[in-house]
């Protein structure tokens, strides 16, 4: 378990991320949460939001994932698809909050 607190280490702590790691994330804004082409097949990366405030983020691209779990998180933005999911598997999210999008 490692817990972030801003862009530049939760992208570190994807990078290092083994399968069956859980990722949690402190308030703030993190800018656009991208996993595109990550795969944890049956021990899947959890990635968690933790403290008083929900972390933000602009949207998030899982594009090719497979094996993610992402909650309590809040996804907000406008001009494109808030959670872009192409091509996933076993991807799970729970108690997230999405506002704006374009709804694609």
């Amino acid at each position: 378990v490692v817990t972030v607190s801003n862009r530049l280490t939760l992208a570190a702590a994807i990078a290092a991320a083994a399968p069956g790691s859980t990722i949690r994330v402190g308030p703030g804004r993190y800018g656009r949460l991208e996993l595109q082409n990550r795969r944890y097949p049956g021990r899947p990366l959890t990635i968690q939001g933790v403290g008083g405030a929900r972390p933000v983020f602009d949207g998030a691209d899982l594009t090719n994932a497979q094996g993610l779990v992402l909650s309590g998180l809040t996804f907000a933005g406008s001009g494109h698809p808030l959670v872009q999911m192409n091509g996933v598997r076993d991807v799970v999210l729970a108690d997230n909050v999405l506002t704006g999008g374009t709804g694609d």
